[in-house]
This record gives structure tokens, C-alpha cells and sequence, in this order.
């Protein structure tokens, strides 16, 4: 099914993305997640999935993002497209897409475009500003992560940094 996800996700968004000056950067399938990324500088859009049951039930998220696309940066640097959603419509009701089967992959893959293109706009068009506001507001609320060392849990120096950096 992930594998179905990426060509979806790669034949529905790719044109759109395009005409905002985004080119596909990578596509990456493993057992229980799915990434594709297209990037225009240092912003970039993923559309990611996961499947892993523990993370039931399955869902996908269109994440929008300004910088390194590694791991640990990309974590403090981005931000859920609903979280836009929410700024614009001043609602709460946003969350990630859930998709429960291959079936209705395309329907739900077409909504998250529409939405990215409705919500995003901004954000595709180089205007980061309100993307900037939603990520300040999302990073402020959270507490860097924590490390255990010698028995006492510690904030790890690059998140309290990275967290700083995007508040």
C-alpha cells in the first residue's frame, strides 16, 4: 500500500507543486512509512504516511517546512498543513489525513492537494510569514527533548537549540 501511496502522492502533487517552482526531491518507501519531498530552495512540502500499528489507525500528513530536511532539524523546522488550516479557518478541527484503505487513496490524496493549495498558497508563493507564526506557536508550546544521563534526565543541547532557533 505505501508503495501505491508514493506514486499517488508523487503523480497528484508533483504538477501543482511545480507551478509554485517546487521540484521533487526524493521518494522513500520503508516497511511502515512513506516520504516524498519536493523542495523550491530551503522550503520544502512532504507528504509522509504511516502504517505502523502502533501508530493506528493509518494516517498521512502534508507537512510544509523551511531549512534542513534531516531528521532532528526537521522536526522543530516544519509544521502539519492543518496547522495553517486551522490559523486560516480559526478553528481546532484540523489533524492529519486518516486513510483506512488503497481504495480511497486518490479521493483523499486530491482533498490534501486542494487543501495545500487553498491553505498553503502562501507558503508555496515564498510568503512564510503566517507559516512562521504557526511554527513559533507549535515550537513554544513544546519542551525540548530529553536524554538520560547518569540517571537524571538532561534536554538535549540541539533541541533546546533548534527549539530556540524556530520559537
Amino acid at each position: 500500500m505505501l508503495r501505491d501511496f508514493g506514486n499517488l502522492a508523487l503523480a497528484i502533487f508533483k504538477e501543482p507543486l511545480r507551478q509554485y517552482g517546487f521540484k521533487r526531491e526524493s521518494k522513500k518507501t520503508e516497511k511502515y512509512f512513506c516520504n516524498v519531498v519536493f523542495v523550491n530552495g530551503e522550503r520544502y512540502v512532504r507528504i509522509t504516511a504511516n502504517v505502523h500499528p502502533r501508530d493506528y489507525p493509518p494516517y498521512f500528513n502534508v507537512i510544509l517546512g523551511e531549512g534542513p530536511r534531516d531528521f532532528f532539524e526537521s522536526d522543530w523546522n516544519s509544521i502539519a498543513l492543518w496547522r495553517l488550516k486551522n490559523l486560516k479557518t480559526f478553528t481546532d478541527t484540523g489533524r492529519p489525513y486518516s486513510h483506512v484503505n488503497k481504495e480511497n487513496l486518490p479521493e483523499l490524496l486530491e482533498h490534501a492537494r486542494d487543501e495545500l493549495l487553498e491553505f498553503g498558497e502562501d507558503f508555496l508563493s515564498g510568503d512564510v510569514a503566517l507559516f512562521h507564526r504557526a511554527r513559533s506557536e507549535m515550537n513554544t508550546g513544546r519542551e525540548p527533548y530529553k536524554i538520560l544521563s547518569n540517571g537524571t534526565w538532561t534536554f538535549e543541547p540541539k533541541s533546546v537549540e533548534l527549539k530556540e532557533k524556530n520559537s
